[in-house]
């Protein structure tokens, strides 16, 4: 007669399921995202008005390393990015968005190309890293919206 309320056999399947051997177990190999190689060529350029503002999107072959300025006299915001082209298929574009007033993409005679972004005023903005280029969001200038309510219930009042 057996000892052991159990068999081997159970044992054994009992300890591999506690250590891990059917896959259950903690792993020290951990598969990161792999980044994208950096990028040669820009090869779309789009912008469009949300709840937030004006979104100016870049995508490209790979990662964008950048540099971002503001400049003034006309406002505008210049993204250079070394190492890159822009795919001929893209031009410059004037628009009438909420923020933005034209997009003017150009390859310095050198190693970078910039994009010139031509702002309606100096609105706050943030750029954001995208996997296969980058965004910028000219953000709304809630500051005018605050301004124009009080006189709106100024009106009201005299009448």
């Amino acid at each position: 007669m057996n000892r052991f309320p159990f068999n081997r056999l159970t044992v054994l399947f009992g300890l591999l399921f506690l250590t891990g051997c059917f896959g259950f177990g903690a792993s020290d190999d951990v598969a990161e995202p792999e980044a994208l190689p950096p990028a040669s060529m820009i090869t779309e350029l789009t912008a469009k008005d949300d709840t937030e503002g004006t979104r100016v999107t870049l995508r490209a072959n790979g990662s964008v390393a950048y540099r971002v300025f503001r400049l003034e006299r006309p406002d505008r915001l210049l993204l250079t990015f070394p190492g890159v082209e822009w795919d001929v298929t893209i031009q410059p574009q004037k628009m009438d968005r909420a923020l933005l007033s034209g997009l003017f993409p150009m390859d310095d005679t050198g190693d970078a190309s910039r994009l010139e972004i031509m702002t309606k005023g100096t609105p706050e903005y943030e750029v954001q890293e995208r996997p296969d280029g980058v965004e910028v969001l000219l953000l709304a200038d809630r500051s005018v919206s605050q301004e124009v309510g009080p006189h709106l219930r100024d009106l009201d009042a005299v009448q």
